[in-house]
């Protein structure tokens, strides 16, 4: 067997990877998907910066970004997650433009805006109507792929026992697109 030694830090986009790693493009793709799926990797919203760069002038390009952004976008969340993944998320994007971080001292007032317009989208995003009417202003999104998906993770979690992701993965694919058959195997699921 040949085994390839490939970091996912960000440092290249990911349609570079099969290049380096030596395989195929759907194979290289199949397989970060597993990885995800199984939860084993996640992508991380914090990109590093490049030192020859003016870190004022990248963080301010970064905040203009952000308040341009979805309610999503701006907490660096899928439209699809739910809403105890939405608080961690939250949690830990709101550190990096609180007045006392190393990066809002680049920019305090522009930091203090995003981190006022993200506490307005965490607050919006808390509930369920909310969350819909902000999924609507989004446009052409695929609300019943998503749940399917989600059905298909909470199923894989259940296999490892994971019951924490089952019931979050079932309870959004609920929310997203609620149908008889998800709500069977559902309790199904959630009966084992």
């Amino acid at each position: 067997a040949r085994f390839y030694d490939v970091v996912l830090d960000g440092t290249r986009p990911l349609k570079e990877i099969p290049r380096v790693a030596g395989m195929l493009r759907p194979t290289t793709f199949r397989l970060i998907y597993t990885l995800l799926a199984y939860r084993l990797i996640e992508f991380n919203e914090d990109a590093t910066f490049d030192p020859s760069e003016d870190p004022k002038k990248l963080f301010t390009q970064e905040c203009e970004r952000l308040l341009g952004a979805d309610p999503f976008e701006l907490l660096g969340v899928h439209w699809s997650e739910h809403p105890d993944t939405i608080r961690e998320r939250y949690q830990r994007r709101r550190e990096r433009y609180a007045t006392v971080s190393p990066m809002a001292k680049h920019n305090p007032p522009l930091a203090m805006e995003v981190h006022t317009a993200m506490e307005r989208a965490f607050n919006r995003l808390q509930e369920r109507e909310s969350r819909k009417a902000a999924r609507k202003e989004l446009g052409d999104i695929d609300i019943r792929g998503a749940a399917h998906i989600l059905m298909k993770h909470g199923e894989l979690a259940s296999l490892r026992g994971d019951m924490r992701t089952v019931k979050q993965c079932f309870e959004m694919a609920m929310e997203l697109y609620p149908t008889k058959e998800y709500q069977q195997q559902m309790a199904t699921l959630l009966k084992s």
